[in-house]
């Protein structure tokens, strides 16, 4: 039962972190949509995970009890899927090498997590994937490394863009990727080796903790005054679009009398004022 266990700390971890990012973030670019949906994939996934291996651990599953297993194990495996492919967007949207592009270029990009989802699916007519032996056993099917295989495209086009386009970026924002990057390479690598340790999802899980802490922290680019992003915020984005090729322009807004409207207001008056302006 120590895989339901890990399970379960996978989903207290991820959940936790849902609602803590929920609780403290204004969703503002798509990075930040990107992030929240990988977490509640992971949450996700953590569920159906366990409900799945709890029963295949605990019972003898036949009739609808069997049914719901495999059901699970199908969820898990749909939702897990998508996870490489989310940390590849996301990398893309956090160093800006994703804005802007043409569909045909996601369609290319997602192609191979849509095959590997229709497999997915009409595998409990094929069992390429997986199947449950009689005694309700879980068993790799013989094409199941087509989805590892899918998993690593999908790290190896993270780490091209992360290195291509290194300088969009701050340091500090590519030595995070780079730390948290690595602990999803060993939880999958770990898992490969022997699938009896369900560390993959906990590692993605921590993973995910440290870019929130981390990437997905923009105290210090929010001014307190207007809550939109500040001058060091206005200068990173711009070196990200430079460096991505992006076509853009800048709108300024100039607040005329400003030390007269100052004097005759009070700090929260011209706090509103400043806001409302911003928004």
């Amino acid at each position: 039962m120590i895989d339901v266990a890990i399970l379960s700390c996978t989903f207290i971890l991820s959940f936790s972190c849902i609602v803590y990012f929920l609780s403290n973030k204004q969703l503002q670019k798509v990075q930040s949509y990107l992030f929240l949906t990988i977490m509640i994939n992971v949450s996700v996934s953590a569920v159906a995970d366990i409900i799945s291996n709890y029963i295949e651990n605990s019972l003898n599953a036949t009739g609808v009890l069997f049914r719901w297993q495999y059901a699970t194990q199908i969820i898990f495996f749909l939702a897990h899927t998508t996870l490489a492919p989310l940390y590849a967007l996301y990398v893309m949207m956090v160093n800006g090498s994703g804005l802007n592009r043409k569909n045909s270029f996601f369609y290319l990009i997602l192609s191979p997590l849509v095959i590997s989802e229709v497999l997915l699916i009409i595998n409990p007519w094929t069992n390429w994937m997986f199947y449950y032996d009689r005694h309700s056993d879980f068993v790799r099917g013989p094409y199941e490394f087509i989805l590892y295989i899918t998993a690593g495209l999908y790290l190896f086009i993270s780490m091209y863009f992360m290195l291509r386009y290194r300088k969009a970026v701050s340091r500090e924002t590519n030595i995070a990727l780079w730390y948290f990057f690595s602990f999803t390479i060993i939880g999958i690598i770990i898992q490969l080796i022997n699938s009896e340790l369900k560390v993959e999802l906990f590692a993605e899980s921590v993973s995910m903790l440290g870019v929130m802490l981390t990437i997905e922290n923009e105290d210090a680019l929010i001014d307190s005054g207007s809550l939109v992003y500040n001058r060091s915020a206005f200068t990173n984005e711009n070196v990200r679009l430079l460096c991505t090729g992006q076509h853009y322009a800048v709108i300024s807004v100039n607040m005329t009398n400003l030390r007269f409207y100052t004097r005759i207001l009070d700090y929260n008056a011209m706090r509103d004022v400043v806001r409302m302006i911003a928004a």
